[in-house]
């Protein structure tokens, strides 16, 4: 996960950073220590993506996130 987006969506908070980049909350969540970022919208915007454009489930993140050092999780309701 970029720096960029990483430090995008700690300062804006989940819902701002996903207004500000046209994304919904998704059903997976990259896991990177205690903090959890929506793992469609990080990949979306660090690939420079629009969100209709791919899936961002773990079945597709999956190895981008683990050699990232992140985990993907199911979003917890």
């Amino acid at each position: 996960m970029g720096r960029y987006q990483a430090r995008g969506h700690d300062a804006l908070g989940a819902e701002a950073f996903l207004a500000k980049h046209k994304f919904r909350p998704g059903r997976y969540m990259l896991v990177r220590g205690r903090k959890r970022y929506p793992s469609k919208a990080v990949f979306g915007v660090a690939m420079g993506r629009a969100a209709a454009s791919f899936s961002g489930g773990a079945a597709h993140v999956q190895k981008a996130a683990k050699r990232l050092g992140l985990r993907v999780e199911a979003q917890s309701k």
